[in-house]
């Protein structure tokens, strides 16, 4: 886009200055009815680079159209070989971005360290080595579309986001709320966030909200994210418990999570209350 500018001598003349004014305006809204009417006929003409026609290829052609006028995070789930990045690039190619660059990088393919250089680049003599100054894809990628594949192979280390927001969400509310107690930490680590980050901050800040006192407590998160411990089990056979030890687990959270309350308990998991009397008896649970 070309910048152009505009000098007027003094003494000004009012009527000049709204011409000036008035033609500036006419050309940015023409400019914005040319961009929209370009992202019509985009979106008139076929999805690119995905071909199909069952109605899972037409529902999830549907959702590309949709969902690329947005300027949010997309979470595109699939095997490898299910075409991801041809989904990726649909919507860039249909998006406001679609003049600017499209950077595909995958998350399987580099260390913590080559990582981290490679998404965010680095300034001469950051490191030994560093002769001159390295763009990230992220600034190359600047108004246009970073592809993270794989993000899920990415380390836990470029993935610790809890605590950071952990400590900004107590300060804003001036909170002394130091850690989050391991079990909830555990919950939150195997949760699939389909809502990556922005969803995870939004956890942390009701947490903090809701607590008042040091830790961040299971009781603390949604129940979505609770209903996590009583999932099935996906780890190795000897890894999975027994029915009796799910439904000890089960109990075990039903009580902590009415403060012990059993008659409450009994009723949210649909017994009596002797029955849940004897339960705990047998699982020795106090």
């Amino acid at each position: 886009m070309i910048l152009m500018s505009t000098y007027i001598e003094k003494p000004y003349k009012i009527d000049e200055i709204r011409q000036i004014v008035g033609h500036a305006l006419m050309k940015r809204r023409l400019r914005l009815e040319n961009m929209e009417l370009r992202q019509s006929l985009k979106k008139a003409q076929p999805v690119p680079f995905i071909v199909g026609k069952s109605n899972a290829i037409i529902g999830v052609l549907k959702t590309i159209q949709q969902i690329s006028s947005s300027d949010t995070n997309v979470l595109i789930l699939g095997e490898s070989g299910t075409g991801k990045e041809l989904a990726a690039k649909a919507i860039h190619h249909l998006s406001p971005r679609s003049e600017n660059k499209f950077v595909a990088f995958n998350c399987g393919s580099f260390s913590d360290e080559l990582m981290a250089n490679e998404l965010f680049g680095h300034e001469k003599g950051a490191f030994t080595g560093a002769m001159q100054e390295k763009s990230g894809l992220l600034q190359e990628a600047h108004r246009g579309t970073v592809f993270l594949d794989e993000i899920g192979d990415m380390p836990m280390s470029m993935q610790v986001l809890a605590n950071h927001f952990l400590t900004q969400k107590s300060s804003a509310m001036k909170k002394e709320i130091d850690a989050i107690e391991p079990e909830a930490m555990d919950l939150l680590s195997r949760y699939s966030w389909p809502g990556n980050v922005r969803e995870l901050e939004n956890v942390i800040e009701r947490a903090v909200a809701l607590e008042n006192g040091p830790l961040i407590r299971v009781t603390d998160l949604p129940d979505y994210i609770c209903n996590l411990s009583i999932e099935t089990y996906r780890h190795h056979p000897s890894d999975i418990p027994t029915l009796e030890e799910q439904e000890r687990r089960y109990i075990q959270w039903v009580l902590n999570r009415n403060q012990g309350n059993k008659t409450r308990a009994a009723k949210i998991m649909g017994i009596d209350r002797v029955s849940l009397w004897r339960k705990l008896k047998r699982y020795r649970i106090e």
